[in-house]
């Protein structure tokens, strides 16, 4: 059986909820993977949503300052996943990573036109996010490695 193929990608909601009085700083990146929704169109068609959240904190606090969320809605065509751990394999491996760059750039314009500087996402969904079961991580770890090894090429 082939993978299905991406036919459409849209935001379909988005939320912001921000202090507008908070000051640029040194921030703990909180990346939460809220859902994984399919729907079945037709026995060829079929959707996704991904629901993606950024909260930005202040990191001696912990104090969220900060939440950027969106729902992301995928349509494929092809066959649709069987059951509900082939429906999470498939959304981990394809409707993430294909929603990631539209979710990012979306979280880089909002900032952006909030005057806040931007959040040092990765351009491809972070190695950890992709485990299975994982819905929430600590993303600054990983970015200050990323800038580390980036300064020591």
């Amino acid at each position: 059986m082939s993978r299905p193929a991406l036919e459409a990608l849209r935001l379909q909601r988005a939320f912001v909820d921000s202090e507008a009085d908070r000051s640029a700083g040194p921030l703990r990146l909180q990346l939460d993977l809220d859902e994984l929704l399919h729907e079945a169109l037709s026995p060829e068609r079929f959707a996704v949503s991904v629901g993606l959240t950024l909260e930005l904190a202040d990191p001696d606090s912990g104090d969220t300052f900060c939440e950027l969320s969106a729902e992301l809605r995928l349509v494929y065509r092809g066959a649709p996943p069987d059951d509900l751990p082939a429906q999470r394999a498939f959304s981990v491996a394809w409707a993430v990573p294909e929603a990631w760059p539209v979710w990012r750039a979306w979280v880089q314009q909002t900032l952006a036109l909030m005057g806040l500087p931007p959040a040092p996402l990765p351009p491809r969904v972070p190695d950890k996010l992709m485990m299975l079961g994982e819905e929430a991580f600590d993303l600054s770890r990983q970015v200050d490695e990323r800038l580390a090894q980036r300064r020591s090429d």
